[in-house]
């Protein structure tokens, strides 16, 4: 695989978030750019990855909600506040509990962007992974997260932005890839999510 599409994808995350988390957001829904729309599926997506690994960036992209979206900086203090080394088991319970918190308080359309944007951290943590500890990624894991994107996008609430949910429902085609883990269907899985990032963040 490709160095520079796991960097993209960091550098394009972190890069979004951390002009959208220091917006304030308009009180007019109409007002609002993608960025700050999407800001639960970015959130969720860092949340899903400090789950699975420890990850700097996103730390740093957690750490910036929490500090700057109180609405949500309760429930993410125990993840921010985590051990670098902390056992992956323990790792998982503190995001998990997390993630079911957030999940409560927030409307139907905040949680469809949450469980989304879970999906999308799983994928990473994956390729992460098998990039930094040559870890093999589960081709039938890789296979069902995407065809769980793909049938999310197309029951996604009517407020998302139309063009954030036409690069939902072209990632999920990746499902139907053969030998969706070689490393050119890897770096197409990449570069889909950068082509995301690049929506979300206009």
């Amino acid at each position: 695989m490709k160095k520079l599409s796991i960097l993209a994808i960091i550098i394009g995350l972190f890069l979004t978030l951390s002009v959208s988390a220091q917006v304030k957001l308009p009180k007019d829904e109409k007002a609002l750019t993608n960025e700050q729309k999407m800001l639960p599926f970015a959130m969720s997506m860092s949340l899903s990855i400090l789950g699975e690994m420890h990850d700097d960036r996103n730390l740093e992209v957690l750490t910036i909600f929490q500090k700057q979206m109180s609405y949500w900086s309760n429930e993410l203090k125990p993840v921010i506040e985590m051990d670098k080394d902390i056992a992956d088991y323990k790792r998982m319970d503190i995001a998990l509990t997390a993630t079911k918190a957030l999940r409560a308080k927030l409307n139907e359309s905040d949680r469809w962007q949450m469980l989304i944007g879970d999906q999308f951290g799983t994928i990473y943590a994956m390729i992460r992974k098998n990039k930094i500890e040559s870890k093999e990624i589960n081709a039938d894991d890789l296979k069902f997260n995407i065809e769980f994107i793909s049938g999310l996008a197309n029951k996604a609430p009517t407020d998302i932005p139309w063009n954030v949910v036409a690069k939902f429902k072209e990632f999920g085609n990746l499902k139907d890839k053969p030998n969706l883990t070689s490393d050119k269907n890897i770096k197409k899985i990449t570069e889909s999510v950068i082509g995301i990032l690049n929506t979300i963040s206009k």
